[in-house]
């Protein structure tokens, strides 16, 4: 039996499988420049970056780079009392801001002592 020349050869399959396909486009790239309009209003009206992550069919941390990127503040979830108190107790014992705010998980603007 003859060799079959190199240019008739079969090619290796190909290593993309069916969940490495193509690479989603980045956010910013996808959205119109209405549709991001739509977004930012939508999330200055109160929506959760869950429920843009959703709608827009992306993640929470590219609706985030997003909104960031577009320089719009982010809303943070509001401390509870029992939060409060323990970011307080804390910020007596003797730590930063920074510290409590890296215990509790809320940021820095959110531990201001309160006014006595």
């Amino acid at each position: 039996m003859q060799d079959i020349p190199a240019v008739h050869r079969r090619r290796p399959p190909s290593k993309r499988t069916p969940t490495t396909t193509r690479r989603p486009q980045r956010l910013d790239r996808r959205l119109s420049r209405t549709e991001k309009n739509e977004l930012i209003q939508a999330y200055r009206e109160g929506a959760s970056t869950a429920e843009l992550a959703r709608h827009y069919r992306a993640s929470k941390s590219a609706i985030l780079e997003l909104l960031t990127k577009h320089r719009i503040p982010r809303r943070y979830q509001s401390m509870t009392d029992t939060d409060i108190d323990h970011a307080e107790h804390l910020y007596l014992a003797g730590h930063s801001l920074t510290v409590c705010a890296k215990l509790t998980g809320f940021p820095r603007q959110q531990h201001q002592p309160r006014p006595q």
